[in-house]
């Protein structure tokens, strides 16, 4: 039996280890059971930040890790880190609207009670006015929160710290760049921890970059920032493992000396089309050519071009889509408004959900809170009074032809197939679309899948459902449900790793959309390689799409071979890539969308201008210019060393030097032997010492410390016998601190025996 003193030395030991490296990430108790099934385990990589922080006073850094390397997990316990030494009280998270649930979630999952968080909306904001404030971690939309009204409000409450999550949005001279100025460039603000969160920091805009720089250092010189002359190598250096940290899944695998993330495998497809599928298609496309043809936008979108992108877009997601979207004009053309003037007005007023629809990334949308059918529906209404009475006649034998191919739709025969092998052999599969019209069709496809499958193997889920998230994410986490149909407000707002197997029902015009749906499965935590399949008809103009747009910019070599046994015939042309890490995909090397040059003149690339090329026979002269533009970019970054390279070798170095390991294997063992030994030594029971024996560090952890807090009495000396170390020698236990501006930053406890 162990003497008291005993009992009571280790229990402050505990207490005094509770802020190691790694055991601080076990001792993350989640605040309910639901989030003890997922637990937080601390890779490598992400041990190495948090030492690197623990000593920065404020802390103030972008943190632009690849995609699914686990950059909210990293920044919670940055905060919980503050917490708990009572260095913060108030913490203000901006965020896309569509990931307020997945902060909370997080939040939650790292040990911040329910009553501690808070969303800010319309229905409370009037309590910041008052003062109200009883919750410690505030998560907010940004574009919520940019509005002036409430930006005045926010700004009042003494922020101890701020968390910009996807940065990358926060754009030169937008209202959300003055929001942010605000909250961390001023007297106060420039004194608050900031954690700027973003996978694509740099999107080749240089002043937008640098003042992401320089929010984060705001005693950079402003003037320089504006001229660009800080877009220099020697600059860039002093921000690299700094202010900036970035990381890729590459370094991660060597890192931990193992296959931390698996490859992933991207394949493009062209299905063989029947007779109505290849009318369809001619007539429509002639149809879309003929309105775009005398368009060249200097302005904005002109009504006939937005008709025509979005019917482009809607008709190659589904027959159903198509169909609704014709049905829309026809109620338009019966409301006609004569006046084109007055179209293009009345097209204007949608104008925000128009750069939504056809922008280049989904997480820039605004308080998304439904999916795109409806906004869709709004414009095609407005732009359809631009039409004549024969397209009128057309539009009418294009729903004729939409109806029989629902009868025998080829992409939909290809994916069920697809789906139905991959079921077959016990594997999870997710398919991403981006109308909700879309994924009810396809849910009746599959409903006839249940005989097979059984009742509730798939589920869906939309913008309508967006309170059922956790609900969806936890069936198909589960043994029963194998098959989610998602539209795109879950691209950035679940994690689904548990899937491997991602089916683009509809080709994504924007590589970022791409790498966000590819995000959710490719990730800490996925076990098994991943297959992304994204299906196009073979029909000449798909068919242009695929060989230009995704052949031409992706790493993407002929594999036709290795489709053909699962689709046979049907498969007219395919394309594979095969990738380690998200960069290796591009052929830019991951180098994002900005702007093009083409005939001499600079526009803003976005899916509404590649639909327009693609109308009009110019998207190979497009992307042409658009390689070359990105190319340049990418040397630009690899030249002026815009982002860091980090050697595996630095942060095994580093953590040598923190945590004299470069594993948390003995992390793992020595705490189970330790609840092993406290749960004998204080008699618990049988049930509970059979947490000791699993890989769940967290409960480990929180039966150790829940146990030994039973234990009553204090220690009356820190001076003890050991026979672990030597037994003819006595150590003395020390809290060594460490203190920044008289204020404790850091403790670490030292066994000294002299």
């Amino acid at each position: 039996m162990l003497l008291m003193s005993e009992i009571l030395l280790l229990k402050n030991i505990i207490q005094l280890f509770s802020f190691d490296l790694v055991l601080f990430f076990y001792n993350l108790k989640p605040t309910s059971a639901e989030y003890l099934k997922r637990p937080i385990k601390p890779y490598l990589h992400q041990i190495d930040l948090f030492s690197r922080l623990q000593l920065v006073r404020p802390i103030r850094v972008l943190i632009a890790d690849e995609i699914g390397l686990g950059k909210t997990i990293e920044a919670a316990s940055i905060l919980r880190y503050l917490e708990v030494r009572e260095e913060i009280r108030k913490v203000l998270i901006l965020t896309p609207k569509i990931l307020v649930n997945q902060w909370i979630d997080e939040l939650r999952r790292a040990g911040v009670s329910y009553f501690d968080i808070e969303e800010i909306k319309r229905a409370n904001i009037g309590n910041f006015a008052r003062g109200n404030l009883k919750a410690c971690y505030f998560v907010v939309s940004i574009d919520f929160a940019k509005r002036q009204e409430y930006r005045e409000v926010i700004n009042k409450v003494e922020w101890d710290a701020v968390v910009v999550d996807e940065a990358h949005n926060v754009g030169y001279n937008t209202q959300r760049w003055h929001l942010v100025r605000e909250l961390v460039c001023g007297e106060k603000g420039r004194k608050r921890h900031l954690l700027f969160l973003s996978a694509t920091p740099h999107r080749g805009n240089i002043l937008d970059y640098l003042y992401r720089l320089y929010f984060i250092d705001p005693s950079l010189p402003e003037g320089k920032i504006k001229s660009k002359e800080l877009d220099r190598r020697d600059f860039y250096i002093l921000t690299h493992n700094s202010i900036l940290y970035r990381r890729t899944k590459e370094l991660v695998n060597e890192v931990e000396g193992k296959k931390i993330f698996t490859n992933c495998n991207f394949y493009a497809l062209a299905v063989q089309p029947t007779e109505d599928e290849m009318e369809f298609s001619h007539l429509l496309v002639n149809f879309l050519q003929d309105k775009v043809s005398s368009i060249y936008d200097e302005e904005g979108p002109s009504p006939e071009a937005l008709l025509a992108a979005l019917v482009r877009k809607r008709a190659s997601s589904s027959p159903d889509a198509a169909l609704k979207t014709f049905t829309h004009i026809l109620q338009g053309l019966s409301e006609r408004i004569r006046e084109k003037e007055a179209a293009l007005k009345k097209a204007v007023l949608f104008e925000e959900e128009t750069k939504s629809i056809l922008g280049i990334d989904y997480g820039e949308m605004e308080d998304i809170e439904e999916d795109l059918d409806e906004v869709v529906e709004k414009v095609v209404k407005s732009c359809a009074n631009v039409l004549s009475k024969s397209d009128e006649r057309l539009i009418k034998t294009l729903i004729e032809l939409a109806n029989r191919i629902k009868l025998d739709d080829s992409k939909l025969s290809a994916v069920t197939k697809i789906v139905d092998s991959f079921l077959g052999e016990g594997q999870k599969v997710i398919i991403f679309t981006e109308y909700r019209d879309t994924l009810e069709y396809l849910k009746l496809r599959f409903e006839k899948l249940a005989e097979k499958y059984g009742q509730g193997f798939f589920e869906t889920i939309s913008g309508k459902d967006k309170d059922r998230f956790q609900d969806v994410r936890e069936k198909f986490e589960g043994e029963n449900c194998n098959l989610l149909i998602a539209t795109d407000v879950v691209s950035e707002g679940l994690n689904l790793q548990v899937a491997n197997i991602l089916i683009n029902y509809e080709a994504p015009w924007s590589p970022i959309k791409l790498e966000q749906r590819m995000g959710r499965v490719w990730r800490l935590g996925q076990k098994e390689d991943v297959n992304i399949y994204t299906t196009f008809m073979g029909t000449n103009t798909d068919v242009d799409i695929m060989q230009n747009l995704y052949a031409k910019i992706m790493a993407m070599k002929d594999a036709l071979s290795e489709v053909k046994p699962l689709l046979g015939e049907k498969v007219q042309i395919a394309y594979r890539a095969t990738a380690t890490a998200s960069e290796d995909f591009w052929k830019t090397r991951g180098v994002e969308f900005t702007e093009v040059e083409v005939e001499g003149k600079k526009e803003k690339v976005n899916e509404f201008k590649l639909i327009l090329a693609s109308l009009k026979g110019t998207l190979s002269r497009y992307v042409e210019s658009l390689i070359c533009l990105l190319s340049k970019i990418n040397r630009e970054l690899l030249t002026k060393s815009i982002y860091p390279y980090v050697r595996a070798e630095d942060i095994k170095r580093n953590l040598l030097k923190r945590i004299s390991a470069v594993s948390t294997e003995k992390y793992d063992y020595y705490s189970r032997k330790l609840c092993e030994i406290t749960c004998k030594k204080l008699g618990v029971e049988r049930y509970k010492q059979e947490i000791c024996g699993t890989g769940n560090l967290q409960k480990i952890w929180e039966l150790i410390k829940s146990e030994l807090k039973k234990v009553e009495g204090k220690l009356e000396t820190k001076i003890f016998f050991s026979s672990a170390i030597k037994p003819s020698n006595i150590y003395h236990l020390f809290l060594v601190e460490v203190k920044q501006n008289k204020t404790p930053v850091f403790e670490e406890p030292i066994l000294y025996d002299k």
